[in-house]
């Protein structure tokens, strides 16, 4: 592995270290006493990202997409250091979870649209299959070793995890330091190393960038629809995030320590997935991937409400851990070998934002139907997902553009 390949996965390890022992147990305790707040603030978390997507993703085409990702860890830190100092003077830590929660939501949102930006910067045209599994290896590293270390943290307390997870953020935000980069210097895309778009203020680009955001959306909207259908049918894993701690608390009766083992198990076979699934691109091609990943996730949603058992859970996740972020390396290594570099923070904001209009359909659907019992919900969203999956398997042999895509190396810049 290259210095700046190595640079650029440790950053994302060592900040995902940072913030997963805090989301877990935040997210146990507002789970376990008060689910619908749970779901409103990732609903709220996810609407603030929806507004700011389409000037975000045209502004960070412009500027220096590693000082972008620095400022966004820089920003998770102040906000444990903000809950740090609250957390004593506050009567209610509630609030505190709930803020800890919100916050990081929204800053992983516009954290990832940025890192999977960056990405093409630190892969050659040869390895970009392997270079998405790299990525998927070190987005879950940090979440098998926190979570899986939960039994241990769970017994510190909760404003050593806030210090221990400032550090670790301030040194992510120092490992950036040594990820290559390639800036434009003009919004069009080309390459080159002017500073130009730095010097530009956020006021400018927020109305010049949404404008440019929308028009990049219509030229190339087959893409982006294509990529969305690829990470559609996964997009109840995130949602899971609210789902999947309630179905553990109310329906397992589970404790903290088995969300983090969930978790870790998740996270585990991610890394599982990132090494094979470049693999099995290179045997199978990447639509008949998509196909053994879609329908494997598919049968597990089915299954997993269908049973309060651990032993089923634990199964069922197992198969989600290979089947979302199998997909996932797909769609980074399609997105890598067809969008040019000054492109790819438009399309990533895209899909991005399709992404998460989609997750707050889910999650406001998911809150209001919650009262219904949480395993009907998992069911009645993994029709849905089903639906979606039959959908891609037919756009992925009928339509000619998505033909042109999976059977072709051509970029679909203009």
């Amino acid at each position: 592995m290259e210095k700046g390949s190595f640079s650029y996965q440790a950053a994302l390890v060592t900040g995902g270290l940072a913030s997963t022992p805090l989301v877990v147990r935040s997210v146990f305790t507002v789970a376990k006493a008060f689910p619908s707040m749970l779901g409103a603030v990732i609903f709220l978390s996810l609407l603030v990202t929806s507004l700011v997507t389409p000037a975000y993703s045209s502004f960070i085409d412009r500027v220096s997409r590693r000082r972008v990702l620095a400022g966004l860890t820089l920003a998770e830190s102040v906000v444990f250091a903000c809950a740090f100092f609250l957390y004593p003077l506050l009567g209610r830590p509630l609030l505190i979870y709930l803020t800890l929660v919100g916050g990081v939501e929204l800053v992983s949102n516009l954290y990832w649209t940025a890192a999977n930006s960056l990405l093409r910067d630190v892969v050659t045209r040869e390895n970009y299959r392997s270079q998405a599994g790299y990525a998927e290896i070190s987005s879950q590293l940090p979440a098998v070793v926190a979570a899986g270390s939960a039994v241990f943290l769970s017994t510190l307390p909760f404003g050593s995890l806030l210090v221990f997870g400032v550090a670790l953020d301030l040194v992510s935000a120092a490992m950036l330091s040594g990820v290559p980069e390639h800036r434009p210097d003009h919004f069009n895309g080309s390459g080159g190393t002017t500073m130009q778009g730095v010097e530009r203020t956020w006021n400018h680009w927020s109305s010049v960038g949404i404008r440019e955001f929308f028009r990049y959306v219509r030229a190339h909207l087959a893409q982006v629809a294509l990529v969305y259908l690829i990470g559609f049918p996964f997009v109840f894993t995130v949602a899971g995030n609210f789902v999947k701690p309630v179905f553990i608390a109310n329906i397992l009766h589970g404790s903290p320590a088995f969300l983090a083992f969930s978790e870790a198990e998740y996270a585990g076979f991610a890394i599982v997935a990132g090494l094979v699934t470049p693999l099995l691109q290179r045997r199978l091609g990447d639509s008949s991937t998509l196909i053994l990943l879609f329908s494997a996730y598919t049968v597990a949603s089915f299954i997993m409400p269908m049973y309060a058992s651990y032993t089923v859970f634990t199964v069922c996740q197992a198969i989600h851990g290979l089947g979302n972020p199998g997909s996932r390396v797909v769609r980074k290594s399609v997105v890598l070998k067809s969008v040019d570099r000054g492109e790819l923070g438009r399309f990533n904001g895209s899909v991005s934002l399709l992404f998460t209009l989609t997750r707050m359909v889910i999650i406001g659907g998911s809150t209001i139907m919650i009262s219904v019992g949480v395993q009907r919900v998992i069911v009645a969203f993994s029709v849905v997902q089903a639906t979606l999956t039959a959908l891609f398997l037919v756009a992925l042999f009928r339509a000619p553009t998505v033909k042109r895509i999976f059977l072709s190396e051509a970029h679909w810049a203009d």
